[in-house]
């Protein structure tokens, strides 16, 4: 007790702590996260069933098949940019760096497998983390249920 301080005598330790997140923002996060990153999975999914489609409907000699062909370069784009903006907002929601780089990096040939690789390995990790189970589409909705449990319940409880 001798070498004891007087509170506040001690710069680095003067300024209070900043506050912690509850159990509902870890939580809301959590979901946000859990989302997008099922909205990401399941447009690049779309984004390369419409690529596979494009050969055997451009093969195709029926009546009607123009007309699908001409807009699907429209459906792609749709695509392509619902993948960049739910891009951003799934880095925005980690704090993985310049959300808008991210998007950008999206529009790029070759590159945008590249984020896409890395973009998914970072939310896999933020999700096992807190444990939250990834499947072949995503997080599993079980998961994000049994995180809210988790973080809702009282350990006295």
């Amino acid at each position: 007790m001798a070498d004891w301080q007087e509170e506040g005598s001690k710069p680095e330790i003067r300024e209070p702590l900043p506050p912690q997140p509850s159990g509902l923002a870890i939580v809301e996060n959590a979901e946000t996260i859990a989302r997008l990153y099922r909205r990401l999975v399941l447009l690049v999914g779309t984004q390369i069933l419409l690529g596979v489609l494009q050969l055997p409907l451009a093969a195709m000699r029926v009546p009607g098949v123009g007309l699908l062909l001409a807009l699907l370069p429209f459906a792609l784009l749709g695509v392509l940019v619902a993948t960049a903006v739910t891009a951003y907002q799934l880095t925005g929601a980690m704090g993985s760096g310049p959300p808008i780089a991210w998007a950008i990096a999206m529009f790029l040939p070759c590159v945008s497998i590249i984020v896409l690789l890395v973009l998914s390995s970072k939310a896999q990790s933020w999700c096992k983390r807190y444990g939250v189970k990834v499947g072949l589409l995503g997080p599993t909705k079980e998961s994000i249920e049994e995180l809210r449990r988790r973080l809702m319940t009282s350990p006295f409880d």
